[in-house]
């Protein structure tokens, strides 16, 4: 962690379920302070900045030497550019590389617009924790000391093959089967792949009814099911499991 860099800031409530929003300060093209808003996101490995807010800055995008790829919910590849972008959080300036193109960010009726989002790298960089105790983002204050597995759930990064996805994700199961799920705190509603909940996976109760879910590429049209499941964590006594019966939008292009 970087010395003095000591947050807590509230988390900025958009509607009453939806709690991962910060608010941002930045210098305008104006010259004058600018506010907005960056989802907390712990799925996006990287931050993304809106393309106008980058061209109303004349903030110059590096796509030939520097480029990352994201994968939106619906399953598509954007290729994006890379720029440096700073910004005041919680009293503190923090100039970081950012993805930037033209994202579909949800809007808010009010004065300060969503103009980003920060991921779990930035996250872990400043070892940053959301907390829903309070409704705060605040720096981590782990007592590693004094740490029991009584304290600690499977979360750790997805690793297919030889690939590492870095992505926080923990441990559902369902009689004898199991499947990983990826904590997004960037998603409003639980989702599930229809590839899961087949004749030989996870069970579940269609509702009969459809949603659609946007994500910055586009939304993607979802099934209501009801599932039930065990969250496995760790205890002191050995390999638990909390109950949790849930309602999740499921579609064949998402996986858990």
């Amino acid at each position: 962690m970087e010395k003095g860099k000591n947050i807590k800031v509230s988390l900025f409530r958009v509607v009453e379920d939806v709690a991962t929003f910060v608010e941002v300060s930045y210098m305008g093209s104006n010259a004058q302070e600018q506010n907005g808003l960056m989802i907390m996101d712990s799925a996006s490995k990287y931050n993304i900045l809106a393309k106008e807010v980058a061209d109303s800055l004349g903030i110059v995008c590096d796509t030939d030497s520097e480029q990352r790829k994201i994968i939106s919910i619906a399953g598509s590849v954007v290729n994006m550019g890379v720029a440096s972008f700073s910004f005041v959080l919680g009293g503190e300036q923090f100039d970081e590389k950012f993805c930037t193109d033209e994202v579909q960010l949800p809007k808010m009726a009010g004065d300060i617009p969503i103009i980003g989002i920060l991921g779990w790298k930035f996250m872990m960089k400043y070892h940053l924790a959301l907390d829903y105790s309070d409704f705060s983002l605040h720096t981590s204050q782990v007592d590693l000391g004094n740490l029991s597995i009584a304290d600690c759930e499977y979360f750790f990064p997805m690793e297919i093959g030889l690939k590492n996805y870095g992505l926080p994700v923990v441990s559902l199961t369902q009689g004898d089967r199991e499947a990983v799920a990826i904590v997004d705190t960037g998603a409003t509603n639980n989702m599930v792949s229809t590839l899961a909940l087949s004749d030989n996976g996870f069970h579940c109760e269609y509702l009969g009814s459809t949603d659609t879910i946007n994500g910055f590429s586009g939304g993607l049209e979802t099934e209501d099911v009801i599932m039930e499941f065990d969250l496995v964590t760790v205890k002191d006594d050995g390999c638990g499991a909390i109950h949790y019966k849930d309602l999740f939008k499921a579609h064949s292009n998402y996986l858990i």
